[in-house]
């Protein structure tokens, strides 16, 4: 039989005062010394914990944390994260009032998250909800974030990243790489960004899916002047915007601000209908190039490689 390592029986005491991080960095040195698959269990109860790290290499491959009980953090511990962990598998867990982003993953390789909880306050800044970097094969399912930034971020050499029926709000959405979401008065929807400074850096075969704006402030953006300096060097190209409905809390609902010395190429808009206050919005775009498919409203403002106008509304240009 697996074995099971219960705080409780090793020491912890569910009482929301005393420390059970001792107890858990207890039970993760004997899980992690088996040679068998190992859990470690945590049960109905509030334990206190502080700072913990569950450092590897193990003798095993396989074990669990399993939480039927709450943990609850002092006031200096600022994020769950795990960093060169491969087959990671997050399911059903909850994240409140973390101190800044509430879940991290860096330099791991497939990792799988469904069902998870994040609650923070909507005027909490920097609290990313999931943050990825530098991590391949990362899949995040059917989640609900409420926080003060991000809903998940994506950071530098991140690969095969999946995103599918997640719930955001109010605050800052996903900058990149979604598909089955609804975003509810957040301020950005889908959202690539860059810094204006030289880089190497490209966005490339990017596409947003399925998705509905409730109120949102930018439903669909290119920001390429994020904390203007000097142009941005990111190319920006082959990005699909498919079925994204909905209302914008502003009257330019799609806006590609690219760089004037890399322009975003090869953008594609396909069955886009958003509404601002039940009218019809616009588009603004700068340094922007590709095609529309379907009904696109508001009125494209994507031109060719050789013209590029800044901003156009449905009855021409402004």
């Amino acid at each position: 039989a697996e074995l099971t390592f219960n705080i409780v029986t090793l020491g912890a005491k569910p009482d929301e005062k005393s420390d059970a991080s001792p107890v858990l960095q207890t039970a993760w040195a004997k899980a992690c010394d088996s040679s068998e698959p190992a859990t470690i269990y945590i049960p109905e109860g509030i334990f206190f914990v502080r700072s913990v790290r569950f450092n590897g290499p193990c003798k095993n491959n396989a074990i669990t944390v399993l939480i039927d009980g709450t943990l609850v953090a002092s006031s200096d511990i600022q994020s769950l994260q795990i960093n060169d962990g491969k087959n990671v598998n997050i399911n059903g867990l909850s994240s409140i009032n973390s101190q800044l982003f509430s879940i991290v993953m860096n330099r791991c390789q497939n990792v799988h998250m469904t069902r998870v909880n994040v609650l923070a306050a909507g005027d909490s800044p920097n609290t990313d909800g999931i943050h990825v970097r530098q991590s391949s094969d990362v899949t995040i399912l059917n989640s609900n974030i409420e926080n003060g930034d991000d809903c998940i971020s994506i950071g530098p050499w991140t690969s095969n990243m999946w995103i599918e029926s997640i719930t955001c709000g109010p605050r800052h959405g996903i900058s990149i790489g979604s598909l089955g979401m609804t975003f509810t008065r957040t301020r950005n929807g889908v959202r690539i960004k860059s810094w204006g400074r030289p880089s190497n850096g490209f966005a490339t075969n990017v596409h947003f899916q399925h998705i509905i704006m409730n109120n949102v402030k930018n439903p669909i953006i290119i920001d390429q002047n994020y904390c203007r300096g000097q142009d941005s060097g990111v190319k920006v190209s082959e990005v699909t915007y498919e079925d994204i409905k909905g209302t914008s809390a502003t009257e330019i609902a799609i806006n590609f601000d690219c760089s004037p010395t890399n322009h975003c190429t090869g953008l594609s808009l396909i069955d886009i209908k958003l509404t601002y206050e039940n009218h019809i919005t616009k588009a603004s775009c700068k340094n922007a190039e590709g095609t529309t498919f379907g009904v696109v409203e508001p009125s494209s403002c994507l031109a060719s490689a050789n013209f590029y106008p800044y901003t156009i509304d449905p009855l021409g240009y402004s």
